[in-house]
């Protein structure tokens, strides 16, 4: 059953959702419905990956009190804070 999707009420829902939470925790996905109208998605649960200490060591950049910020950076950051009319 890994990774259908399936649309269901919430009456259904609400009389077997034993059975429903078990399909979504073997991959199922779920699109809960009110009167006809989705409401809701029910998914999968993934655990989040643990960050470590330093994970971004090397990729992060610090200048100098006497370096330039290069322009192409200096103009990306000057287009987001005065973005054109």
């Amino acid at each position: 059953m890994d990774g259908t999707v399936d649309d269901l009420n919430v009456r259904e829902l609400r009389e077997n959702l034993a059975e429903h939470l078990s399909r979504v925790a073997a991959g199922a996905s779920l699109v809960v419905t009110s009167r006809g109208q989705p409401v809701a998605r029910i998914v999968p649960y993934v655990m989040a990956e643990a960050r470590r200490f330093g994970f971004m060591e090397g990729q992060i950049a610090f200048l100098d009190a006497d370096e330039a910020v290069p322009m192409d950076i200096a103009a990306s950051i000057a287009a987001e804070l005065d973005p054109p009319a």
